[in-house]
């Protein structure tokens, strides 16, 4: 996206949402961004100078952590391991990379560097490696997190983090009995010889067979068992079974104590590719999860725009629902839409830096002010072309004198006609096709309004 066609974008928005425009400033953000510090292709400080470039005043870094998988064959499933992930951060580097950030944003001023992280709350394991129906489900089934300290980002409830779960030194009382029976067999048959009597004619002669291999067969696998079972941790979600949506919404639920914001991605993309690893055929499998939208609370929003086929915005739909519901009271948080990257590189699936755009409306210029208007909503979600984007011109409700903007609660006094003002307009001040205008508001159940249409065809 060009410059002088962002600051056009900007311009739209100055002048609107009113509500907020009265003490905050439009800002171009692209959020869910890697760089070289994890699955990214390009340096903070390119990144930043892109940007600059781009006319995009922040980027929100969401870098993966602890991205790594791991399965165990039964029943040793410690010791006879395989693990596997992409580059992502760790506990150990965490340090590291914020303190790369902060040194990026030093040398770039011009562009806001928000650090946070993109982590997998739980996977898990179904089928079998021997007939090809392995299959590891749910490691796109991701949520980005930002605004979180040092010590609160070590400690995220996540695959891969043991940290918090103590480590269990005892051996389970099956373990001990089953290693000792196998051990004392073992012992038993490398100790004892076969002993075969054959008689030749007139003579008896006893053959006696060393059984070694059999004994140290049992007695590694009761060392086994030890192994495996010594010393262990007790995490709280078996990678082996479903756990469903409880490590995603422990996970919202620490975030939002820690402080943080978190943010379901991209959540009607479909994952499903199929590894080789050796002679055996692992199904990589996340399916869309709009509907975990509305089985968890708590979280500040999700992916709403983005390069892909969308429906939970759909109006009057599932999104339309769960707004309704916080507007009952029945939810702590609305789930605000932002505009989601998903950039990796210049390029990549035909995506550039400013392809999709989280317009914020921030009352001051710096990484605590995006927090907070992310947090607040003051955002909104835009996808264009290099050619023009459309622009929120103006959005507003206002009733007895009071007017509120986007992410704003109206009070609106008893019998007051509400009023709403709206207009969208293209970033190159040209007309442009927009197929249908409607209204839909909704009252206390069962009342509700939903008008006909409006279409409008240009030139005619």
């Amino acid at each position: 996206m060009s410059k002088p066609l962002l600051g056009a974008l900007l311009c739209l928005a100055l002048a609107g949402p009113a509500g907020a425009a009265e003490e905050a400033v439009p800002l171009a953000a692209v959020l869910h961004v890697h760089s070289t510090w994890s699955t990214g292709s390009t340096a903070l400080d390119e990144l930043a100078a892109a940007a600059e470039r781009a006319g995009v005043g922040a980027l929100i870094l969401t870098e993966n952590y602890l991205a790594r998988v791991e399965y165990g064959l039964f029943p040793f499933r410690q010791v006879l391991r395989w693990t596997e992930g992409v580059p992502s951060l760790t506990r150990e580097t965490l340090p590291d990379y914020l303190a790369a950030v902060r040194e990026a944003q030093g040398r770039h001023p011009g562009v806001l560097l928000v650090p946070g992280l993109e982590v997998v709350p739980h996977y898990h394991w179904s089928g079998l490696p021997w007939n090809g129906t392995l299959t590891l489900h749910n490691t796109q089934k991701n949520l980005l997190v930002v605004g979180l300290d040092l010590a609160t980002m070590r400690a995220l409830p996540v695959a891969g983090s043991a940290q918090g779960v103590p480590i269990r030194w005892g051996v389970s009382a099956a373990a001990v009995i089953g290693a000792v029976l196998c051990a004392g067999a073992g012992a038993y048959l490398v100790g004892n010889q076969k002993r075969r009597r054959i008689r030749l004619q007139w003579v008896s002669v006893v053959e006696a067979r060393p059984r070694r291999l059999p004994g140290v067969v049992l007695i590694l696998l009761g060392l086994l068992l030890l192994l495996n079972n010594f010393p262990a941790r007790a995490l709280p979600f078996d990678r082996y079974r479903d756990a469903g949506l409880a490590p995603h919404q422990g996970l919202i639920r620490y975030v939002a104590e820690g402080g943080g914001l978190s943010f379901w991605s991209f959540p009607e993309a479909r994952d499903l590719h199929v590894l080789s690893r050796g002679p055996f055929r692992v199904t990589a499998r996340t399916d869309p999860y709009p509907e975990d939208l509305l089985a968890t609370d708590g979280y500040t929003g999700f992916g709403g725009v983005y390069e892909d086929t969308t429906t939970f915005t759909d109006p009057g739909g599932r999104w339309d629902r769960r707004l309704q519901e916080f507007a009952l009271g029945r939810r702590r948080t609305p789930g605000w839409a932002v505009g989601e990257s998903g950039f990796h590189f210049e390029g990549q699936a035909g995506k550039s830096l400013g392809g999709v755009l989280t317009l914020l409306w921030v009352r001051e210029r710096s990484v605590a002010g995006v927090i907070e208007a992310l947090r607040a909503g003051r955002a909104v979600g835009v996808q264009g072309t290099g050619a023009y984007r459309l622009g929120l011109e103006r959005f507003e409700v206002s009733a007895g004198g009071r007017v509120a903007g986007i992410g704003e609660v109206l009070a609106s006094p008893a019998g007051a006609a509400v009023e709403v003002r709206s207009a969208v307009a293209a970033s190159d001040g040209k007309p442009h096709r927009v197929e249908v205008f409607r209204v839909q508001a909704r009252g206390e159940s069962p009342h509700q309004l939903l008008s006909n249409p409006i279409f409008v065809r240009q030139g005619g």
